[in-house]
């Protein structure tokens, strides 16, 4: 974008003077060099002025000098109608690009009736809103300055399925698995915990350098093109307190030397994908019980998501037997309400990347392998997995201290495919588009995204069940494995599907 400042001095002259010396210029048969000189007027203004007044006469000249306002195309209220278009629109995910916006401000003055800026070549219509249709880079410019709340921004990639999915249905129901779980366990912020997975690689993504200006490219020395996977899996309390790691390396057969000059008490197990399964999430839950010390006399809540590798029966037997109560987050939310997701796996992927880069700086002609993976990564999570870092998100994600109600209306616009109204639900439903009425999303009346009418609650399970079938997943209350009412069991509760 543009910050060029024009040199010339519009608008400096009095409207009076510029009357008298197109008056003294057409009557009394003074030059126009005399009259600019004389009366402190831009010679090139009069000369234009003189043109206008010899062609359509001195009654359709207009003396009122050139202002920042007075070549605005739109009145104030038109342009806060174009903020609130590209807040909401932004809001919703779909937010207006530069040139996207340019386009719209042409179609909006169109609609308007609006006088249009045009080339002051003659007989040229370069740079004219007609001639591209759309506003120049100037108004734009000018646009922004007038209105500092807007800001051009690089959007996350963000999903239609997690847009969508982070709706009120979904999060009331999840707060209201949470509220049952600490209403009924008596649970302290020592007592809930958060686990999750996230992959670290022997390449790294380097760090923002200092080079030469103007420089085309520049490199910097990474191991491999593609780097090796390993699954390290992490569980967090509200207090602010982390267990140590737990990896997954892909190979047949695990090895201690893989956890080489690790954090102590880190784990890991092997598989040969290197990903999370049903039998490697039973190794790690097995490390939780280890570290955690849960019981039934001490229970604790464990919150993660729904993949279906954490919801095997043998886990929830696990669970029961353990005084572990499970609650899951709704599919494509955890973004918002997963404490680990929010706030310590972005400063340990940043950390993460800083230990390769001194690695190999210190290790020159060296790659990083699996086996130097525990170490690197043991050393950025302590750096990264502090205890305000920790408890401030757990705040954030509304857990503790429990806030079911923090999150707004705006938080929920993402959910919505338009903010129109349904037209089955209207009975006089006029289209008007995004130029004529800067309030509503373009891209037509697309009806809203449906909410299921019911969510499944709660699961709950026995170890001394004779029928060892999975329970039902979709009832809206409690289901016990050996078909007893008693409802005092850890609780796995499972996603709004």
């Amino acid at each position: 974008m543009r910050n060029r400042k024009p040199d010339a001095k519009k608008g400096s002259w009095d409207s009076v003077d510029m009357e008298k010396a197109i008056q003294d210029v057409m009557k009394n048969n003074m030059s126009e060099r005399k009259a600019a000189e004389m009366y402190s007027v831009t010679r090139s203004t009069l000369k234009r002025k003189l043109k206008e007044a010899r062609m359509n006469g001195t009654d359709a000249v207009s003396y009122k000098p050139y202002t920042v306002s007075s070549m605005k195309i739109f009145s104030v209220e038109e342009e806060h109608q174009l903020v609130r278009y590209c807040l909401s629109a932004s809001k919703m995910g779909y937010g207006l690009s530069t040139v996207k916006l340019r386009s719209l401000a042409y179609e909006y003055a169109a609609k308007l009736g609006k006088r249009m800026p045009h080339s002051r070549t003659v007989g040229s219509d370069q740079n004219s809103w007609e001639a591209h249709e759309k506003a120049r880079k100037d108004w734009l410019t000018a646009f922004m300055k007038r209105h500092p709340d807007l800001a051009v921004r690089k959007p996350e990639p963000t999903s239609i399925g997690r847009m969508s999915a982070f709706n009120r249905h979904n999060v009331d129901q999840f707060y209201s698995n949470v509220r049952h779980v600490l209403h009924e366990r008596k649970l302290e912020p020592h007592q809930l915990w958060n686990c999750d997975e996230t992959g670290v690689t022997t390449v790294q993504v380097p760090e923002r350098v200092i080079a030469g200006r103007g420089e085309k490219q520049v490199a910097a020395v990474t191991s491999a093109e593609r780097g090796t996977l390993v699954t390290m899996c992490n569980a967090v309390n509200a207090c602010g307190t982390s267990i140590p790691p737990f990896y997954i390396f892909p190979r047949v057969h695990f090895k201690e030397v893989f956890l080489r000059n690790s954090i102590p008490g880190a784990s890991g197990t092997a598989h040969q994908s290197g990903w999370m399964v049903e039998s490697t999430f039973i190794e790690w839950f097995k490390h939780f019980v280890k570290h955690v010390k849960p019981s039934t006399d001490r229970p604790v809540m464990l919150l993660l998501d729904n993949h279906e590798t954490h919801l095997s029966l043998q886990f929830i037997d696990m669970a029961k037997e353990n005084g572990v109560t499970v609650v899951t987050i709704p599919p494509h939310t955890s973004h918002k309400l997963q404490p680990l997701d929010v706030s310590v796996y972005g400063p340990f992927k940043r950390s993460y990347n800083r230990e390769i880069d001194s690695w190999l700086a210190t290790n020159g002609g060296k790659t990083v392998s699996i086996y130097e993976l525990a170490e690197l990564s043991g050393k950025a999570w302590s750096k990264s997995a502090t205890s305000a870092n920790i408890i401030s998100r757990f705040a954030s994600a509304g857990i503790h201290p429990f806030q079911p109600d923090k999150w707004t209306d705006d938080d929920f616009c993402l959910a919505q495919v338009t903010d129109r109204p349904n037209p089955q639900s209207c009975e006089d439903v006029t289209g008007i588009s995004a130029a004529t009425e800067p309030g509503t999303v373009a891209g037509g009346s697309a009806p809203d995204v449906a909410v299921p009418d019911e969510a499944p609650s709660t699961i709950v399970a026995d170890t001394h069940a004779q029928d060892n079938s999975v329970p039902a997943i979709g009832s809206s209350q409690p289901i016990s494995v050996d078909g007893s009412d008693a409802v005092d069991s850890p609780v796995v509760t499972d996603e709004t599907r």
